[in-house]
């Protein structure tokens, strides 16, 4: 059975691209266990450690022991519930958008609303390192897809040019390179705009960031998964828009909503970034920091912009895996990102900061990373 992919599981082990997964615990906001071990977590996308936030857990255990979890149904039969309403109110109302729709998770939401949108007529640019989710929504759509060089605003200026597209697709911060689009000069007046802010909310400024903004994209991703430390993606537009995707996007039609605790968790959420400012500006003293000791010891960084993604460029599939193991065998949780993720000769070590980390942790990541780099 399933003969077919022996050769290819034999070809991607050789190239050291094989995947495993391991089952971990978060100890607390910087610490996870991990076979039996206990390390510093440099993975976790929590950027403002909201996840394991008191008032979180109370607001969602109080809504569960009244409601329960579930919401029992798809969005479109009985599983739309108050609390997500109010959701997508509220997020309409901070960052200026008409209307908007909330997902089990952004995969679903950009898959989904991708697809639903264009079709074999469509042209649409997309940035070559849009993230898998952006790519296969496209891919099922059956668009025409034309891959602008990563943020080369003169090479989308000529796709724009010659092929007139329908939809221009990018992200506001790149999941693996940790770089920042120009979005400002990616928006033109007779093409709408996608954008998915997965790693951006929360972190690019205060909340209402996109509100203040003479850019504002016409479609706009955001998953909960990153500074709102929960799970879910909402998806803003105008009313014409979310109309459109209401009526054609099968991820949403098909999946059970999400449940309504975690709207309100959420919403917690949204209140503590208002609230407590101290977690972005930690954050970006961090980022400061880490990058000062990058540069004191040389490591090849991928990007200087203040985003809490990090990532070490070392090319080779194996000696990326080297150093990640070299950094578990010192107490540090760091991620190995290999192809297909990333472009062949690309295979970087993947590194989020977030505001629970401390500078001593940070100061012992760079300098068991440079061991590892001298060793390997």
């Amino acid at each position: 059975m399933f003969t077919h992919l022996k050769t290819y599981t034999q070809e991607i082990s050789r190239k050291g691209l094989w995947r495993t997964r391991g089952a971990t615990r978060t100890l607390s906001k910087a610490k996870i266990l991990a076979n039996g071990q206990n390390y510093i977590n440099f993975c976790s996308n929590d950027y403002l450690a909201l996840s394991g936030h008191p008032r979180l857990k109370q607001v969602m255990q109080s809504h569960i022991q009244k409601f329960g979890f579930g919401s029992t149904s798809s969005p479109l039969l009985s599983g739309y519930s108050l609390e997500c309403e109010d959701l997508e109110k509220t997020f309409c109302s901070i960052l200026g958008f008409e209307d908007a729709l909330v997902f089990p998770s952004g995969y679903q939401a950009n898959i989904g609303v991708l697809s639903a949108l264009l079709t074999r007529t469509s042209t649409v640019l997309c940035d070559r390192l849009c993230h898998a989710s952006i790519m296969d929504g496209l891919t099922l759509s059956r668009a025409k897809i034309k891959r602008f060089h990563h943020n080369d605003v003169a090479h989308v200026a000529g796709f724009v040019k010659a092929y007139l597209p329908d939809l221009l697709v990018t992200e506001s911060v790149f999941s693996m390179e940790g770089d920042i689009a120009p979005i400002d000069k990616l928006s033109y007046p007779m093409i709408p705009l996608f954008v998915d802010d997965a790693h951006g909310f929360g972190v690019l400024g205060a909340l209402d960031y996109w509100k203040l903004r003479d850019t504002k994209p016409d479609i706009l991703t955001i998953p909960f998964g990153k500074a709102l430390g929960m799970s879910g993606a909402i998806v803003l537009g105008n009313k014409a828009i979310i109309s459109l995707i209401l009526q054609h996007c099968r991820s949403y039609r098909y999946s059970t909503a999400i449940s309504p605790a975690i709207c309100v968790g959420i919403l917690e959420g949204l209140d503590i970034m208002f609230t407590e400012e101290w977690r972005l500006e930690k954050l970006r003293q961090l980022i400061h920091f880490f990058n000062t000791c990058a540069a004191e010891v040389d490591l090849p960084i991928l990007s200087e912009d203040i985003t809490p993604i990090r990532s070490l460029l070392i090319g080779d599939p194996h000696k990326t895996l080297a150093v990640a193991r070299h950094l578990k065998n010192n107490g540090i949780y760091a991620a190995a990102i290999r192809p297909p993720t990333v472009p062949n000769n690309t295979s970087r070590l993947r590194i989020s900061l977030t505001c629970a980390h401390q500078k001593p942790d940070i100061h012992r990541l760079v300098t068991v990373i440079k061991e590892a780099m001298t060793c390997s």
